[in-house]
């Protein structure tokens, strides 16, 4: 894999591989390798899997929006809804006006950056170091060709 990514509004890009590719009746569910076991699960439509020209092999920039990564501390045996699950450690935590922006280190040279409240800062008792998993849905993924 290349080290491409895109000029983009979106915090969080990865350069994958599609693994697989699992056709429902409207949409399509893809794995995406995007280091060594480590991979993103995007559901994207058809139209969107035809126009890219995707097949397993292909190459692709992974985008998903900080807003769009929610935080918990790990709880073994919890189970979430979302499908995308990076676990790592709070790098930095950079208080705004509104929101807190937190960047989390999941290894391999790979991080994730998630935005949230100033609440939900406080009430994860985040610091520098903290083991931390970021969630995402596989609809919030966005996917686009180098």
């Amino acid at each position: 894999m290349t080290s491409n990514t895109l000029i983009s509004s979106a915090r969080n890009q990865f350069v994958g591989s599609v693994e697989s590719i699992l056709n429902g009746p409207v949409s399509a569910e893809l794995s995406i390798r995007v280091a060594t076991g480590c991979h993103v699960v995007a559901t994207i439509t058809h139209a969107s899997v035809e126009s890219l020209g995707l097949e397993v092999g292909s190459e692709v920039v992974v985008l998903i929006k900080s807003s769009s990564v929610m935080l918990a501390t790990e709880v073994p045996g919890a189970r979430y809804s979302a499908r995308n699950q990076l676990c790592g450690a709070v790098s930095s935590v950079t208080d705004g006006p509104v929101n807190s922006e937190v960047n989390i280190d999941l290894g391999d040279q790979m991080g994730i950056t998630a935005v949230i409240t100033h609440a939900s800062r406080d009430l994860l008792q985040l610091q520098t170091g903290s083991r931390i998993c970021a969630l995402f849905k596989a609809s919030s993924v966005i996917l686009a060709r180098p």
